[in-house]
């Protein structure tokens, strides 16, 4: 497309514990991006060194 500099792709990892999963990902010096879009409080954008977008995410089933 003209319009798009680049293509994206966002790449979803569930997990079972996001603020452990968080907190680990921090402790390797990967930060959250949660001002790429609105999402809800319990999820975290991410990015990896070469600029890949991660939607952390829980994998529980809500109730």
């Amino acid at each position: 497309m003209e319009n798009y500099p680049r293509s994206e792709t966002w790449l979803e990892l569930n997990v079972g514990d996001v603020p452990k999963a968080t907190a680990y990902l921090q402790n390797q010096g990967l930060s959250t991006c949660d001002e790429l879009e609105e999402i809800p409080e319990n999820m975290h954008w991410i990015t990896d060194p070469a600029g890949n977008v991660f939607l952390l995410a829980s994998n529980e089933e809500s109730s």
